[in-house]
This record gives C-alpha cells, sequence and structure tokens, in this order.
C-alpha cells in the first residue's frame, strides 16, 4: 500500500509541474510579441538617443568654453576696478595732506 500511495504522489505533482509549464510557455509566448516591439522601439530611439547626447556634450563644451571666457573677462575687470581703487585712494590721501596744509597756513596767518 505505501508503494501505491507514493506513485499517486508523483502521478499528482507530474501533473502539476504539466499545469505549470504549460503555463509558463503560454506567458513566455505573450511576452515574445511585447519585447519584440521594445527592440523595435530601442532601435528606432536608439539614434535619436546618441545623437542628443553628442548635441549635450557639444552645449556643455560650449557652455565651458564661454564660461571660461567670462571668468577672464571677470578677472580683467577686476583688475581694473582694483587699480581705480588704489588711484582713489592715493587721491584721497593727497586731498587730506592739501586740507592740512592749508590749515598750517591759515594758524600760521597766512591767506590761503
Amino acid at each position: 500500500m505505501t508503494d501505491l500511495t507514493l506513485a499517486l504522489i508523483l502521478k499528482a505533482e507530474t501533473a502539476a509541474a504539466r499545469v505549470a509549464l504549460q503555463e509558463m510557455t503560454t506567458a513566455i509566448k505573450g511576452l515574445t510579441p511585447a519585447s519584440q516591439a521594445a527592440a523595435t522601439e530601442a532601435a528606432r530611439i536608439g539614434p535619436a538617443v546618441a545623437t542628443a547626447g553628442g548635441q549635450a556634450t557639444a552645449v556643455v563644451t560650449r557652455l565651458t568654453t564661454e564660461m571660461a571666457a567670462a571668468g577672464a573677462a571677470t578677472r580683467a575687470a577686476a583688475g581694473q576696478v582694483s587699480g581705480s581703487m588704489h588711484l582713489a585712494a592715493g587721491s584721497v590721501a593727497n586731498l587730506m595732506a592739501q586740507f592740512n596744509d592749508i590749515g598750517i597756513m591759515l594758524a600760521a596767518g597766512q591767506n590761503p
């Protein structure tokens, strides 16, 4: 009786395995058109993606060049402003010395 039970269990599992295998086969057949459609779409948009990548690289290169030029112009302008500020500081110091001379001359009794 033990041998008979074992045979029935194996037969039942084989039937379940056949059903599962049939379900998997059906599911795979359903996926095949979808995977083919995805491959077709990928082939269609692949060149566009490559072109967009090339354009993005060109834009980044152009922006890098423009930013470098803007940085150089900013450094040059900052140098000019710095030079102007030194001249202005010297002029203010000279003006203070002139007012000091006028004050000393007035204190000494001279006309300015």
